[in-house]
């Protein structure tokens, strides 16, 4: 690492190596280790481009203080660097596997930081312009417009509508606007958004939030271009889904039975499934039936995905397993038996692993709170680990 890392930021020694994984032999370090809560930020490949430093989130009390310092964690020589204190944004706008980020922080600037070169820039003030109802969703490819949700008045209270700020005119204009808007992405394989969104029986939706205790609410998917059109109709999500920018796979963990933590019949084998294509059609399964899968994350080779997994019949209260697999020939592998997670069933997403692969495949870095403090881990994957899988 050169020299100048050292200079640009403030540097804390918080790792700590704990026992490797009993069954694959992986080395697991806890990447923070402060009395406050750290997150590795929720979203895949959050990492530097060469894959040797991660993103972490620290966070104080959401009710309290919505300040929430950017850390950078080095994964070979395990200290921590403080890269913002002053972001506002429970998790970072990512481009996948670069090591860009973009927030916004306590100055209501735009802002972007380099987990390459440290280096931190301010965009453009965001005063005045519709306020950012959670997180900042996405970037485009040509990195000119930014796109995120916000909260609109309408006749019958309140809705969502996506936000499309222009970098280089430095202006923003409301493109698409529906209560049920339940999460979106940009996906630059297409230069479009993914918009999913919760519906009625007859395809409306009541205005935000009273959708949640709806009988009969369903998930659609659409896909707009970047002036908020429709270009098509999409199929419905089965659950959490990694997609594939080059190839337009798309691997998808299906719903279990979460009340009794089993498999659902129309799948006993298996909850992962992998598609051709947003149309989650002719699914290929995985077969699996010991693992109950979860969040998953593709690699950034295109090879493989890791996720979380409970037990059948155990579920949250049993060990949560950390899984990498090949959706190619179909193997697995477990590399974290017991991840030590205790909140990972329910509650705030940010307490459950969300596990990703570093751009280099070496490592796997997750969330976990064996002592009650959620931290940040990261597994280093065993010579020979991924071979087995092919």
């Amino acid at each position: 690492m050169p020299i100048d890392f050292w200079n640009k930021v403030k540097w804390n020694k918080e790792a700590c190596d704990v026992q490797p994984d009993p069954q694959s032999g992986a080395a697991i370090t806890r990447m923070t280790g402060s009395m406050l809560m750290s997150n590795n930020n929720y979203h895949g490949g959050s990492c530097s481009a060469d894959g040797k430093r991660v993103l972490a989130v620290r966070f104080a009390d959401l009710l309290l203080d919505r300040t929430l310092p950017i850390l950078a964690l080095d994964l070979e020589t395990k200290w921590t660097a403080l890269l913002d204190p002053n972001n506002t944004t429970s998790s970072l706008l990512n481009v996948p596997f670069t090591g860009l980020f973009y927030y916004v922080n306590d100055r209501q600037e735009l802002c972007r930081v380099s987990l390459d070169t440290f280096d931190k820039e301010v965009l453009l003030s965001m005063q005045g312009l519709p306020p950012v109802y959670d997180i900042l969703r996405g970037i485009t490819r040509d990195q000119r417009y930014i796109l995120y949700e916000t909260e609109v008045t309408i006749p019958g209270g309140l809705s969502l509508a996506i936000v499309r700020v222009d970098l280089k005119e430095r202006n923003s204009e409301l493109i698409y606007e529906n209560p049920g808007i339940h999460g979106f992405s940009y996906l630059p394989g297409l230069d479009a958004i993914y918009v999913g969104r919760r519906t009625l029986p007859d395809g409306s939706t009541p205005p935000a939030g009273a959708w949640k205790n709806a009988p009969g609410v369903s998930y659609a998917s659409e896909l707009l271009d970047l002036e908020g059109n429709e270009l098509r109709k999409l199929g419905t999500p089965p659950g959490y889904t990694a997609i594939f920018p080059s190839s337009g796979k798309v691997v998808s963990n299906y719903a279990c039975d979460m009340v009794n933590f089993q498999h659902k019949p129309e799948h006993p084998q298996g909850n992962m499934a992998v598609f051709n294509s947003l149309e989650f059609s002719n699914p290929r399964m995985i077969e699996a039936p010991e693992h109950l899968f979860y969040h998953i994350a593709g690699s950034f080779c295109e090879r493989y995905v890791v996720t979380e997994a409970f037990q059948p019949g155990k579920g949250q209260f049993g060990p949560t397993s950390i899984v990498v697999v090949n959706f190619e020939t179909g193997k697995h592998r477990t590399l974290v038996a017991d991840s030590g997670v205790l909140g990972g069933g329910g509650g705030n997403c940010l307490r459950q692993p969300t596990p990703y692969m570093t751009s280099d495949n070496r490592h796997v870095v997750y969330n976990a709170d064996p002592d009650g403090i959620p931290n940040v881990y990261a597994a280093q994957i065993p010579d020979g680990f991924l071979e087995s899988l092919d």
